[in-house]
């Protein structure tokens, strides 16, 4: 009789055991967050200002893109200028043409340094 008592007791004081350990567990991780409405609008507020983070980083690369195509193709003109179409083009458009690539040069490291991608793509079709 007391074998099955103490395997009584002995099963009784198990679940105490375990559920002290829940216990300590749940202390050890802070107490368990709730969702709320607020928690859902404040997730819906960080997830929107993410996305609008994104479009921006992207807006932004497009515009250094669209920067960078035109210098790009100051340089390789010019270089084309100089050898490749040489011998088909005057000496007086050559002239011109350096100008207005030495002059969209300036540009870029001036007044167009930080422009919208519309005027760098503007900006090139106008070169071409």
């Amino acid at each position: 009789a007391e074998v099955q008592q103490n395997g009584q007791q002995q099963a009784e004081d198990r679940p105490e055991e375990e559920e002290q350990k829940k216990e300590v567990k749940d202390s050890a991780n802070g107490p368990a967050p709730m969702e709320t409405g607020d928690a859902e609008a404040d997730k819906k507020q960080q997830d929107s200002a993410k996305l609008k983070m994104i479009a921006a980083d992207r807006h932004e690369k497009e515009r250094i893109d669209a920067r960078n195509a035109v210098e790009e193709y100051t340089y390789e003109m010019r270089g084309k200028l100089s050898e490749e179409f040489s011998p088909f083009i005057s000496d007086v458009d050559k002239e011109k043409f350096t100008r207005v690539l030495h002059e969209t040069e300036n540009w870029l490291y001036e007044e167009g340094e930080d422009c919208m991608k519309s005027v760098y793509v503007d900006r090139l079709q106008s070169l071409k």
